[in-house]
């Protein structure tokens, strides 16, 4: 779970440097967190399974 934490957090935050619309960046961050689950499709079960 830390290292997801790490390495989703790391993603999101660089995916929304220098967006001026808080709206745009939004977007952004929500395409990168997207992403990251098509790349990790365990992770949402991990998680999920953990709650």
């Amino acid at each position: 779970m830390e290292w997801v934490a790490e390495r989703l957090l790391a993603r999101i935050d660089r995916s929304a440097q220098g967006i001026e619309s808080p709206l745009a960046a939004m977007e952004a961050m929500f395409m990168s967190h997207i992403e990251f689950v098509a790349e990790h499709p365990g992770v949402p079960r991990m998680m999920f399974g953990e709650l």
